[in-house]
């Protein structure tokens, strides 16, 4: 089985790329910035959104943001375990190990659906799917890479309804 061109292309572009802001979320989410930061605005849209709200709000994102949603994620540096999504006390310690660390190499294997990042300075980040989506990959055009524990991708814009959202094998039978 070869991994899907899009799914290969999208993830190969975090090479190179500086890794920062690395963030647990609500357990047991980690998103990750790469690339150059920028900021991005949220303007309230509905009549109603903006009475509630009365402002827009801005963040700091990088050029890439990656988010892992439901899935088991795991930090090793070199070849010492650092903390993973199941122990909530080294959660903030693996999440602070990767910032600052490049970007050498990304992986997604088909068995198990398992998508491995390594770092240069010994950095391993692991994320195994647990269902649905299992990590998102936000792109500087705002398209978002998808990846599912069922092994389907979408590669959509990020403003897509999920439920027009379109699916699609993340392998193919090798024609060898």
């Amino acid at each position: 089985m070869i991994l899907s061109p899009t799914v290969h292309r999208v993830t190969q572009k975090l090479i190179g790329e500086p890794c920062w802001n690395v963030e647990p979320g609500l357990h047991p989410c980690l998103t990750l910035e790469f690339g150059a930061p920028r900021l991005e605005l949220y303007e309230p849209t509905r009549k109603r959104v903006q009475k509630m709200l009365g402002r827009r709000t801005i963040s700091v994102k990088g050029e890439y943001h990656l988010w892992t949603y439901d899935s088991d994620w795991a930090v090793h540096s070199k070849r010492t375990h650092i903390g993973c999504s199941k122990q909530k006390k080294s959660i903030r310690d693996a999440a602070r190990s990767l910032d600052g660390q490049i970007v050498e190499a990304v992986s997604v294997a088909y068995r198990g659906c398992q998508t491995v990042i390594h770092f240069d300075f010994g950095g391993r980040l692991t994320l195994t799917p647990r269902q649905d989506a299992y990590w998102m990959l936000f792109t500087p055009r705002r398209m978002v890479l998808t990846l599912r524990g069922d092994k389907m991708f979408s590669y959509q814009k990020s403003n897509t309804d999920p439920s027009e959202e379109s699916w699609k094998a993340a392998w193919q039978r090798s024609r060898t």
